[in-house]
């Protein structure tokens, strides 16, 4: 994440001295992320290992720079992921698909070669991910991630849907981008995909993120709420999210626009209502 996508989020920054003051620091703030500077990789092993004593969710971590980006599991934003990734498993279910998942959750994932040495090395987690189940054949990294975000910036959050492919090395296939914006009761969903490009004279494939589908849900201000959905229903490629290439292209699992009316409704009830859960 660079210094102009940073200054755009309304994300506090702090710097690191110690895990006890940056839980003390997590739990002081109202919003859904904290940036931290000045994180030595022995810093951010000693965090990630005692996630369960300090509860402290790395969104993203960067060792060339020592900057985290570290999650707040306010209601809002759980709420965010979470009733996207619930209507999912549904119309799976629908579809007579769910045994063909799993859900891996924030699962932690790491660049190849992480703690190697070399300086280069990054870490991050989703808010919700989604990966084929298939007995035998773990892959690592998921599929499908989704992340959420009120105080973060759509730039920031797109740098990260970028990183999710290139650390994944193309292994992650969509990502889900769900964007609060409380001022404006919108929520903005942005679908992306890798789009492959001309080969290199040395042979090497070239990849290109690409913003395949946008959403916005709007609140209208009408009593009972009515919700006005610009983009259509939302399409999750199957044949992207299972790795299976039996599937046709045009087979997607469907989020429709009558969903996103019942799904508005609760994130923006959280929202308003500035519910949290624990920290």
């Amino acid at each position: 994440m660079d210094q102009d996508e940073a200054a755009a989020d309304s994300v506090p920054t702090i710097r690191f001295t110690n895990i006890d003051a940056l839980v003390r620091e997590k739990r002081s703030q109202q919003g859904d992320a904290l940036r931290v500077t000045n994180v030595s990789l022995a810093d951010f092993n000693r965090i990630d290992e005692e996630y369960e004593c300090n509860m402290i969710r790395i969104s993203l971590y960067c060792e060339s720079s020592q900057c985290m980006l570290v999650s707040i599991l306010t209601t809002a934003h759980e709420v965010l992921h979470l009733g996207l990734e619930r209507t999912i498993i549904i119309r799976l279910r629908d579809m007579g698909l769910d045994d063909d998942w799993g859900l891996t959750g924030a699962v932690t994932c790491y660049s190849q070669g992480f703690r190697s040495g070399g300086g280069n090395g990054s870490a991050g987690s989703a808010d919700s991910s989604m990966t084929p189940y298939r007995k035998g054949s773990y892959r690592g990294f998921p599929t499908f991630m989704i992340e959420a975000g009120c105080s973060l910036s759509l730039a920031s959050m797109r740098a990260k849907a970028e990183w999710w492919f290139r650390v994944s090395n193309h292994t992650v296939k969509t990502v889900l981008l769900a964007k609060l914006d409380e001022s404006r009761l919108t929520i903005t969903l942005e679908r992306w995909e890798e789009r492959q490009q001309e080969q290199t004279g040395e042979g090497e494939v070239e990849w290109e993120a690409v913003c395949q589908q946008t959403i916005v849900i709007s609140d209208t201000g009408s009593n009972p709420p009515v919700y006005r959905v610009t983009g259509g229903d939302l399409m999750l490629n199957l044949k992207l999210l299972l790795l299976d290439s039996s599937l046709q292209e045009e087979e997607y699992v469907v989020m429709t626009t009558d969903d996103f009316q019942d799904y508005a409704g609760r994130v923006l009830e959280y929202a308003l209502g500035r519910h949290a859960v624990s920290r």
